[in-house]
């Protein structure tokens, strides 16, 4: 049908990536039923949304069993640098992170929420390569080329769901366009530009106005 690629952008996590054949191995850790990801109590929404996102992940498409918490440990801990008195390096820039994994868990340390968010998401890349709810043990640095990186909506003119808003975080993007004509007014229409702000930044992105006046 001519519209079913929307299903597809509005699918965040596909079901049952998992490998029955793939075994855990020794110098990783392998994620199992009741895993838990630890944020702060105070975290700020962008992590919230980020953490209970890759919850979804494991429950969908590694069929694990994993909850957010706030309190005690976690099998993931993500945490801001500025929080725990670690320094960065290079990587203490705008969305940069850090993954250290070894047999205690995977500690995420962030510069900014953005940046944790984005390291849950890689994580999610990661295991979908593999096939398993499994990392490797190591060290992960990364920060984005540059920024903003800024897209149009694939889903239809100023057409922004949920679901697609996350996809666009997935993708590493942190920001869209939305064609403004007047106040309150893009090519669809009238437009509650609050609200589309509101609903992308829950995802770290930001929403660029492109003139069309």
């Amino acid at each position: 049908m001519n519209y079913d690629f929307r299903r597809e952008l509005l699918t965040v996590h596909e079901e049952n990536l998992r490998k029955p054949s793939r075994l855990p191995a020794e110098n990783e850790v392998f994620f199992k039923d009741g895993t838990k990801i630890r944020i702060d109590a105070d975290a700020d929404e962008v992590i919230c949304v980020a953490a209970k996102d890759f919850c979804d992940f494991l429950s969908v498409s590694m069929r694990v069993s994993a909850s957010v918490v706030t309190e005690g440990t976690g099998d993931v801990t993500v945490r801001l640098a500025q929080n725990a008195g670690v320094d960065l390096g290079e990587f203490a820039a705008y969305r940069g992170f850090r993954i250290e994994t070894d047999a205690n868990g995977i500690v995420i340390t962030a510069h900014d929420e953005r940046g944790a968010g984005q390291a849950l998401y890689y994580i999610e890349d990661l295991m979908t390569f593999e096939g398993a709810p499994a990392l490797a043990f190591g060290k992960i640095e990364k920060r984005p080329m540059y920024s903003p990186q800024m897209v149009h909506s694939a889903y239809g003119v100023d057409d922004y769901p949920d679901d697609y808003l996350a996809r666009i975080a997935h993708d590493g993007r942190d920001a869209i366009l939305l064609f403004v004509k007047d106040v309150g007014v893009s090519i669809r229409g009238e437009e509650d530009f609050n609200d589309l702000i509101r609903r992308a930044a829950r995802h770290g992105i930001d929403v660029y106005a492109y003139s069309r006046m």
